[in-house]
């Protein structure tokens, strides 16, 4: 226990908050004026800053002064799926994962006030070996359409079609472009939760991620944080979950009867209808052997010919779908349940901008600052009368 200092500080929190802000020690350490080696004696929990330390180190990292305090976090033995390459930096997974402790923490909240969907995304065979045969992906991505009614057609919505059957999703800037979505199983009920990257702002990439996530629900629930760590085995579990995704965004028979031929022109016009990349339905159709290998290698140089590889066609034309679940979820606590916003805010040590950006809240969610506007109750002219607590406004004749 640490002799000076404040009380009740738990150096582990500290480490946590820099990890989530993506700093070294020695980073924070110049931040705050003080040297490297007093900050991992913070850390470790031999020694405590003053107060007056605290308070520069919490307004340096944005964070409550509570959220030092706070228990230390029990460790959890989980297998977190990364869509990135291989430029991703251990600084910023670790960051990556600090977010999903944290996301953790809003669903528990949630939790104990509202009922979310129940969790009805299945599972393939978790008993069977790497790599998983193509036909099985295949028909794991074909029956799970079927049975959530989806046909050949296109997915109107992806995010909403994932929240519907109990999945928590989440969409906010990474600030890396080495890692373009995250996923992992949260809590007791182990609900799946993916984490997608807002950094490349393109619909259809958006919910490629989104159905590439969802295939480590389906094809991974036995994967260990141990063969995570296998750069081959990571690789073929990469490889299985974008199959995947292919497949489900894009049903073969729905998808050919579309495809007028296999050109870049008419990949661009079904991209509209599909929300599906260009380079996805090139893959595609190499897939379906609508196209001779050599075929595809010309669409691809010419793809990449075109400047298409950052930014397709139709990339900042078509809306990229939002999650709804955790907005639906605060909004039913405050306003149906009756809990000030504030008070919501107050029971979480996090920095509001965190809280708002994590579950999809729009900036200043939780302030107690007025809204420019507010509805009005009106009440029949011919009462002339105003209620308590309410403001009237006279219907004109």
């Amino acid at each position: 226990m640490p002799a000076l200092g404040t009380p009740g500080f738990n150096g582990s929190r500290l480490r946590e908050a820099r990890e989530a802000r993506g700093l070294s020690s020695v980073s924070l350490a110049e931040l705050v004026g003080i040297s490297r080696q007093v900050i991992s004696q913070y850390e470790l929990g031999h020694t405590a800053p003053t107060p007056d330390t605290l308070y520069l180190l919490a307004a340096k990292l944005n964070m409550p002064l509570e959220f030092f305090l706070l228990p230390t976090r029990a460790q959890v033995d989980r297998s977190v799926f990364y869509r990135s390459n291989s430029s991703a930096t251990k600084t910023a997974r670790i960051k990556a994962e600090r977010r999903l402790d944290w996301l953790g923490d809003i669903i528990a909240y949630l939790a104990g006030h509202v009922e979310f969907a129940s969790v009805t995304v299945p599972q393939v065979d978790s008993a069977m070996a790497l790599p998983t045969p193509t036909h099985v992906i295949e028909q794991a991505a074909t029956e799970i359409r079927v049975a959530w009614g989806l046909g050949d057609a296109p997915i109107a919505n992806m995010l909403g079609l994932l929240e519907s059957h109990g999945v928590i999703v989440t969409r906010g800037v990474l600030e890396t472009m080495a890692i373009d979505a995250f996923s992992v199983r949260i809590g007791v009920e182990e609900r799946p939760c993916m984490f997608l990257g807002a950094d490349k702002d393109s619909a259809a990439r958006s919910r490629f991620d989104a159905a590439h996530e969802m295939g480590h629900f389906v094809l991974h629930s036995s994967a260990t944080p141990r063969l995570l760590m296998n750069a081959t085995e990571r690789k073929v579990i990469e490889d299985e979950a974008h199959y995947f995704a292919s497949v489900f965004l894009l049903p073969a028979s729905g998808f050919i009867r579309d495809l007028r031929a296999p050109t870049l022109e008419a990949m661009i016009a079904a991209k509209s209808k599909w929300v599906v990349s260009v380079g996805a339905m090139i893959q595609r159709c190499t897939d379906l052997e609508i196209l001779k290998p050599s075929e595809a290698q010309r669409l691809w140089m010419t793809r990449a010919k075109r400047g298409w590889v950052r930014n397709e066609p139709l990339d900042e034309e078509l809306p990229i779908e939002a999650p709804t679940t955790l907005r639906m979820a605060f909004d039913l606590v405050s306003d149906q349940g009756g809990v000030p916003r504030a008070q919501i805010a107050s029971d979480f040590a996090l920095a509001q901008a965190d809280l708002e950006a994590l579950a999809g809240l729009p900036v200043g969610y939780f302030s107690d600052d007025p809204a420019p506007v507010r509805l009005l109750n009106r009440v029949p002219s011919i009462e002339r009368r105003a209620q308590p607590g309410k403001v009237v406004v006279f219907p004109g004749t």
